[in-house]
């Protein structure tokens, strides 16, 4: 009985000491280095660029301006792209350590098809640097590698099952901001819309003055409409300007040659007051010829979806578009002389 209590003071004791050299070494800092596990970065406010590259497409660069981020230096951000990439950057979590058996597969995947991945701050010093690999077989991990280690994780976000090499393994496109126009009316000076095969429905609008605006249509030697114009119908156009984006850009389409040969079925150009101008053509994807604004709401009105490829020359852009969203700039000339402003929609 003696002997059992004494085993039993002696494992108290040791437990006790084992309790505070652990509570020193949690003090003092463990002197086990973790560096090349922790990939995320909890204070994205931090980060000034993002460089991205994989072996099959262009390198990706997201540069952060003021409250704004470019791609490739040329092209404004998407916020919900930033966001979307800034969270995944942030909640990064070591779900398990592979075993050790598979660390060659790995890191011989990951040097062939692995994507590079930088970040740095916003003085330009680089924070993070490190390579996505291929997805664990239940799809719900991804291996990393930090660069200069030899050591692979698998890695995930806890609230979210999935594949985070496809969140990395994107065209610079994906990155870019959907919106073609962004407009204050202050900053309009002209806007023209042309449809080449219903003239007679093309006009053009220009500021004669701080608030008011000539319209008339775009071939000088059609006549104009003498009607009055509903109070306000100008201004209720302009107003649509203010945000107007594309659903997806399609620069790679197999296809867009043979698109760009083909007639438009509509031009739209603004110019800005500082003398900037952006031009687009839209180019129908309906079977049959829709011939202007009036056509393309009577088909819209069957069609589900409705939409048209638009093509910028400026950006050298091929994008397409969903008539639901371009149809409040999509006028004819007759429309801003409606009796009521629900005449025609």
């Amino acid at each position: 009985m003696k002997r059992t209590l004494l085993y039993v003071v002696v494992l108290l004791a040791l437990l006790g000491l084992t309790y505070h050299f652990a509570g020193q070494e949690s003090k003092s800092g463990s002197s086990i280095d973790t560096s090349d596990r922790e990939f995320a970065i909890k204070d994205t406010d931090r980060i000034g660029k993002i460089f991205i590259a994989n072996r099959n497409d262009e390198p990706v660069l997201l540069n952060r301006k003021g409250s704004d981020w470019y791609v490739n230096d040329r092209y404004l951000a998407s916020k919900t792209a930033m966001e979307e990439l800034m969270r995944i950057i942030r909640d990064l979590e070591v779900r398990y350590i592979p075993p050790r058996a598979s660390y060659t597969n790995i890191v011989q995947t990951i040097g062939s098809l692995g994507i590079r991945v930088e970040i740095y701050d916003t003085r330009d010093d680089l924070m993070k640097s490190y390579y996505v690999g291929g997805v664990t077989n239940d799809e719900k991990g991804t291996h990393f590698l930090m660069e200069g280690s030899e050591q692979p994780y698998v890695m995930h976000i806890p609230y979210w099952s999935g594949n985070l090499r496809a969140r990395f393994d994107l065209r610079a496109d994906h990155f870019r901001d959907r919106a073609i126009f962004n407009e204050r009316i202050r900053d309009i000076e002209k806007i023209k819309v042309e449809y080449p095969f219903q003239q007679d429905e093309s006009f053009v609008i220009e500021r004669e003055g701080e608030t008011s605006w000539d319209i008339r249509p775009l071939d000088p030697d059609m006549p104009r409409i003498t009607r009055t114009q509903h109070p306000g119908l100008v201004e209720s156009y302009l107003r649509n300007f203010r945000r107007v984006g594309i659903e997806g850009f399609e620069n790679q389409h197999p296809q867009k040659d043979s698109i760009l040969r083909s007639d438009p079925f509509a031009k739209i150009s603004l110019t800005r007051s500082n003398g900037d101008e952006d031009s687009f053509t839209l180019y129908q994807r309906f079977p049959e010829l829709i011939p202007g604004p009036f056509a393309a709401a009577e088909v819209d009105a069957t069609e589900f979806q409705l939409r048209f490829y638009v093509h910028s020359a400026q950006r050298d852009d091929f994008m397409l578009a969903q008539y639901f969203v371009l149809r409040d700039i999509l006028w004819g000339y007759s429309w801003f002389y409606r009796s009521t402003e629900d005449e025609f929609f």
